[in-house]
């Protein structure tokens, strides 16, 4: 897909963001993965009682574009979106998993840019903003359920 640098930036760096918070990213959660990968078999119901889980999700809209000729870029704006489901045993707050998607957040500000080339950029994504979106309760497991999205514009050769 056209899209795959773009999946791949945005997933090697939530993988680098959630490891260095200590959070098993391994794609089983038989295994104590605790993130959802995207195309990946995952159920939540093997996740810990008293452990976060993540779900990241990217979102590609179709692109335009970028210029005028045969080197012409095209250009991508999306949204990647992660929820976290954090615990529903013990004394966690909302407040205690909207802090778990606080690193995402900083992470994918606005201003991040990611190049494969930093003087000629022929694959170029940048952040637009980050923001924390939604908050509440799962009704069918009662985990507290907050979601961060990230708006990014990316600018990719033909």
């Amino acid at each position: 897909m056209i899209d795959t640098p773009i999946r791949s930036f945005f997933d090697m760096t939530l993988r680098t963001v959630l490891v260095a918070a200590g959070v098993n990213t391994d794609m089983d959660a038989a295994a104590g993965g605790q993130v959802a990968w995207p195309g990946t078999n995952f159920d939540s119901t093997l996740v810990a009682e008293d452990t976060a889980w993540y779900r990241p999700t990217q979102i590609v809209f179709d692109p335009t574009q970028a210029g005028i000729g045969t080197l012409a870029q095209n250009r991508f704006r999306g949204i990647y979106q992660v929820d976290v489901f954090g615990p529903s045993t013990g004394n966690y707050t909302e407040q205690d998993v909207i802090d778990l998607l606080a690193p995402v957040c900083e992470t994918f500000k606005r201003g991040v840019r990611y190049s494969n080339d930093p003087v000629i950029p022929r694959a170029c994504v940048t952040c637009n903003q980050s923001w924390i979106f939604h908050s509440g309760r799962d009704t069918l497991t009662a985990r507290w359920m907050v979601s961060a999205r990230v708006k990014w514009v990316a600018y990719l050769d033909n």
